[in-house]
């Protein structure tokens, strides 16, 4: 999963093309990007879509519990099953909430008891992936722009693709770059998270979607390199070698098979 797309479910006319761009997957949003008087006219909207497009498969990210659309929402699950490849729950702080979800869930960590919780949220059956709510997580921490902002966000991040690896989960996806014009800036961001072990993000405009998939997927020197390092690891039977100055042992091999698909 390296690049999910976000859709406002009340935006009926941006459905199709977001399912024309090489998106990772469509995930139509009923939480921050409708507003009150929306929701219902959005959830009609997702629901035709799904049965005028059988073939098509996203995700959903549902109002949180705490929401009184929530139930709604589940509702509107019920009745386009088959379309579903899982929801995205927003302000995942409880380990029975997400397993009460008969659906896979990408979840959402937006507080300061989500981040206490991790150890436990990691653990539920029905988990996918995570992710981070920069904006929510940052208002609910009362972190400040700065450095040490910035130094509190990425330890958050750490935790998260440790105890992603842990338990054998999808790599976290990176939360949301607002300045969706700012390219430059959103592949220097998503090349800063993907070397602490990110494997994605969520992408809020089109633009940014094929600078995720190019930026999480091997470039071509990279490619190149791990098909040097599996010729050469054969040519001296997996044992120790170095290559270009750098001593070569087994975890530099599985890395180089990493790259290629191969494990």
């Amino acid at each position: 999963m390296k690049s999910l797309l976000f859709v406002p479910a009340s935006r009926e006319d941006r459905f199709k093309k977001a399912f024309s761009l090489n998106t990772s997957s469509v995930i139509f949003d009923l939480e921050d990007t409708v507003n009150e008087e929306g929701k219902s006219k959005a959830r009609e909207n997702i629901a035709r879509f799904a049965g005028d497009n059988e073939e098509a498969r996203f995700f959903v990210r549902i109002n949180s519990f705490e929401s009184n659309m929530h139930k709604e929402d589940l509702k509107l699950l019920d009745s386009i099953k088959p379309s579903l490849k899982g929801i995205m729950l927003p302000k995942a702080d409880n380990k029975d909430e997400i397993e009460s979800i008969e659906y896979k869930v990408l979840a959402l960590i937006e507080s300061s008891l989500a981040v206490y919780s991790l150890e436990s949220l990691i653990k539920a059956r029905n988990l996918l992936a995570l992710s981070i709510g920069v904006l929510d997580l940052s208002l609910d921490m009362g972190l400040e722009e700065g450095c040490g902002k910035e130094f509190v966000l990425d330890t958050i991040k750490a935790k998260m693709v440790l105890v992603s690896k842990m338990f054998n989960l999808e790599k976290p996806l990176n939360g949301v770059y607002a300045k969706f014009e700012d390219k430059a800036g959103f592949k220097k961001e998503c090349e800063r998270v993907k070397s602490m072990g990110f494997g994605g993000a969520l992408c809020i405009h089109p633009n940014q979607v094929e600078i995720a998939n190019d930026t999480y997927s091997p470039n071509a020197k990279e490619l190149a390199w791990a098909k040097e390092i599996l010729r050469l690891a054969k040519m001296h039977d997996n044992a120790v070698f170095s290559f270009e100055g750098a001593m070569v042992d087994l975890p530099v091999i599985l890395k180089a098979k990493s790259l290629l698909g191969e494990i």
